[in-house]
């Protein structure tokens, strides 16, 4: 028996019938699923009543139903409520959240933004047989003796009174990623099922969503998905703002919100942090490979890969991991193109991007899909080409269906140039371990990353050997700014030592300065 902790399939364009597949598909290999997402879909009254059925005869209770922004009428939503009645599972039992004295609690179900009308079917809700109540979260209802057997977000109410006034669907029809999946027939091994599976996502926690016509407030971090590149040169640039010493800094600063796994004391104008606010910076195993080929011709980089697999405290990825602000993420169930489209696997042929980005191009998109809130994910490359095609696949779709493309340099001079949101203030205290001034009027945030990076790009030197040029220099003030520092620890007095020093401050300032004119 496999039980699914979370199961995302919203933005997909389902209809009724691929429901019924989906849920047969479960059913008859004995999947349970504790929270199914299928918010803004083509899904009405047959699809709402086969979800009744699953809910009442799996093999274990589901805990969550999001089913907003859909085509159900006051038909469906009895058939579903009815056969949860009939079932006599809910409540159910919990071992942590809101529960009540028994320790069980209500199934939370999502149904605003559909074409109920309450109004015709409110007798019914007041039957015996069915205890309900609302609240603001999954958590956010009031335990009593015994709990409901259904929470509805307090927003139930907010209805679409003409079916089919409004396509929530996102997609004219079912990718085709989207269909092998819920045909029975395809991937008896389940692999394309798990492919789906969120595992970031605690499922003891409840996701706040849209309340009222507000779009979708999802607890997740902001992804910031880095590819091979993008990781080398965080890893041994000595400049620039987006570095993972960088980083660590701003964290031991107090000047970038994090959830330490120490439970460590933070700096009390950090306040209370929460998990939408903070950024979460992704490397995919695959990367990891990536780099390990790199490694063979970059001393520092191997140095600093086999600090990080000897767990040693010094390894920049082991510290930042530790800060809670980086993932290392499993995609070995990840085995064909789930999202991009053949249009998308033509134009990266003829673009020249390697497979293993378009590999994680399509990973990042349907990491994107598993997120309800728009804009929450971010890719973070030095590759041009990967950089284009993702371009072209943010613009294809609707807004937010699809993740944003950045460079490292650009997101870097972003923050340099920017002295509005405060950008330039923790691009300067980013070079510091510590900051002795104290606060410095500015936190990294997901939400201020997101700002400046929406920001409009700074020049239009975007071609290969520009990009070529930049990463040349960002090499070069790497190298010299660790052998001014090995000149430093010397403790050498000797005029010509000075003399060097001097030279190769002058040679740094002039770079820096060229590269600023390269953005």
């Amino acid at each position: 028996r496999l039980t699914a902790a979370g199961l995302n399939f919203s933005r997909c364009g389902l209809d009724d019938a691929a429901v019924r597949q989906l849920l047969e598909y479960l059913y008859s290999r004995d999947i349970a699923v504790q929270t199914l997402k299928l918010f803004r879909n083509s899904i009405s009254d047959g699809g709402a009543s086969a979800i009744g059925q699953f809910l009442a005869h799996a093999s274990t209770p589901s805990h969550e139903i999001h089913l907003s922004h859909n085509l159900v009428t006051e038909r469906g939503i009895c058939s579903l409520l009815e056969s949860i009645a009939w079932s006599g599972r809910y409540p159910f039992p919990v071992e942590a959240g809101c529960r009540d004295k028994r320790d069980h609690a209500p199934v939370w179900l999502r149904v605003e933004h559909n074409c109920i009308d309450w109004i015709v079917i409110d007798h019914r809700l007041s039957l015996r047989s069915l205890r309900w109540c609302t609240a603001e979260s999954r958590d956010g209802w009031v335990s009593k003796d015994q709990a409901p057997a259904v929470c509805f977000h307090s927003s139930y109410r907010h209805q679409l009174m003409e079916k089919g006034s409004v396509a929530w669907s996102e997609t004219a029809t079912t990718t085709a990623a989207t269909e092998e999946v819920v045909q029975a027939g395809a991937a008896d091994d389940g692999s394309l099922l798990l492919a789906a599976l969120r595992p970031a996502v605690n499922p003891s926690q409840g996701l706040a969503e849209e309340a009222g016509s507000a779009e979708p407030v999802d607890e997740a971090p902001l992804y910031t998905f880095l590819d091979a590149g993008t990781v080398r040169q965080m890893l041994t640039r000595e400049d620039g703002f987006l570095r993972f010493n960088g980083l660590v800094n701003l964290c031991a600063q107090g000047h970038m919100k994090c959830t330490p796994r120490d439970e460590r004391a933070m700096p009390p104008w950090l306040g209370a942090v929460e998990e939408h606010e903070c950024i979460m910076f992704a490397i995919t195993d695959a990367v990891m490979d990536e780099l390990e080929k790199q490694s063979t011709s970059d001393p520092v980089l191997l140095s600093e890969l086999n600090k990080f697999k000897a767990e040693d405290q010094q390894s920049l990825l082991n510290q930042c991991m530790e800060l809670g602000i980086l993932e290392i993420l499993d995609t070995s169930l990840h085995t064909q193109m789930m999202k991009l489209s053949e249009h998308h696997e033509r134009r990266a042929v003829e673009l020249s991007v390697p497979p293993n980005l378009v590999k994680l191009l399509d990973f990042v998109c349907l990491w994107q899909s598993q997120i309800e809130a728009e804009g929450r994910v971010l890719v973070v490359t030095d590759d041009l080409r990967l950089r284009s095609l993702g371009e072209e696949v943010h613009s294809s779709g609707i807004k937010g269906q699809w993740p944003r493309m950045l460079l490292l340099g650009e997101i870097c001079q972003l923050f340099l140039q920017d002295a509005e949101m405060g950008g330039s203030k923790l691009s300067q205290v980013s070079l510091e371990p510590s900051c002795g001034g104290g606060f410095c009027g500015v936190v990294l945030s997901a939400s201020l990353l997101s700002r400046i990076a929406s920001l409009q790009r700074p020049g239009t030197n975007c071609d290969e050997s520009i990009v070529g040029l930049r990463q040349e220099l960002h090499e070069a003030v790497a190298v010299l700014t660790k052998a001014l520092r090995l000149m430093r620890a010397g403790n050498t007095d000797s005029a010509n030592h000075m003399a060097e020093a001097m030279r190769i401050e002058s040679a740094l300032s002039r770079w820096r300065t060229m590269l600023a004119t390269l953005y």
